[in-house]
């Protein structure tokens, strides 16, 4: 019980059978991806019909060569980010498809089934428990709230940032305290999926805070390999590609200020609306609107009893329960 997230459940899985772990990545990966199958013909909607259909960009391989322009944002307009890796994925998708449905989501489908089997793989290596693991890589895998990532071809940034951190992870993990970054194959593949899940959504940038908190909050000369990467990628981002979004900056950070009571009532607002997607996710909705809070009403302070539950739960788990503690860090540094 008192063990780190650095060592858990290592010695106990050593010895446990191979066939029976096959079979359950099987399985796991059959759940990800069966139900989905027979819609995946579906029509676009939503973001798709924007970013994928009204916007040409992506229509030709010709403006590969334009991913990383100052005009990237120009030609992508509305863009929520800089995602080169995911932007050149749809412009392969529509050279070999066009703009068939079907086709242009199996790579979100594929991607959710390799997320599944991730979960599966580190909930194991944490728990050493194959039950637990099993629970944890089902639940993943056929919890509804991922329809979107799915069913949406553009949602393929948060499926494969998402594989990112999920590899990046099971990767550290397998980095030999002994060895050097540059003797440690485990640790290049580590920061390798950190560069891709980032090329796909500037989120996956998570996983170093999460890899810190795996370390117990130390350990951080073996974080310098990661911020290697990060500086550069922030560099070229803010310099290289400021487009709309670094112009305009500083006005949205001038109204979050001057609306600062107000944001942060609305995001323990939004905690509540976030904790029953995860709980109980009916009915589903391509947009979740939530209204701006005005003040200590019934939502927001359901929030803050959630967040005041969570500090509690980490604080008193952190030392009894260290992965349990781990897993409700993350979820906190996920919202």
């Amino acid at each position: 019980r008192g063990a780190s997230p650095a060592t858990a459940g290592r010695p106990a899985t050593a010895g446990r059978p191979a066939t029976a772990m096959r079979k359950h990545l099987i399985l796991v990966a059959l759940a990800a991806m069966v139900l989905y199958v027979p819609f995946l013909g579906n029509r676009f909607t939503s973001d798709d019909r924007f970013f994928l259909m009204e916007i040409p960009f992506t229509h030709d391989l010709r403006n590969l060569g334009k991913l990383a322009s100052p005009d990237y944002f120009d030609l992508w307009p509305d863009a929520p980010g800089w995602r080169p890796l995911a932007a050149a994925s749809h412009m392969v998708d529509y050279a070999l498809w066009g703009l068939s449905p079907a086709p242009r989501r199996v790579p979100n489908l594929l991607a959710h089934g390799a997320n599944s089997v991730l979960v599966y793989a580190l909930a194991r290596s944490l728990t050493g428990r194959p039950d637990a693991a099993l629970a944890a890589g089902l639940l993943f895998a056929l919890h509804p709230v991922h329809s979107e990532t799915v069913f949406g071809a553009y949602f393929r940034t948060d499926s494969v940032a998402t594989l990112g951190v999920l590899l990046g992870l099971l990767l550290y993990r397998r980095w030999d305290a002994s060895k050097s970054f540059l003797r440690s194959p485990a640790a290049w593949g580590a920061v390798g999926a950190l560069a891709v899940g980032a090329g796909f959504k500037e989120g996956a940038l998570v996983l170093v805070p999460l890899l810190w908190l795996h370390d117990r909050c130390g350990r951080m000369d073996r974080l310098l390999p990661f911020f290697a990467f990060i500086g550069p990628y922030a560099a070229f981002r803010v310099w290289v590609l400021p487009g709309q979004q670094t112009v305009t900056l500083p006005a949205h950070a001038a109204t979050w200020a001057g609306e600062l009571g107000v944001n942060l009532l609305t995001l323990c607002k939004s905690l509540v609306t976030y904790v029953r997607l995860a709980v109980w996710p009916y009915p589903l909705a391509l947009h979740h609107d939530i209204v701006p809070a005005r003040g200590l009403e019934g939502a927001v302070i359901m929030g803050l009893a959630v967040l005041a539950a969570w500090v509690i739960l980490i604080s008193r788990s952190w030392r009894s329960r260290p992965v349990a503690a781990f897993g409700l860090a993350w979820a906190g540094l996920a919202y």
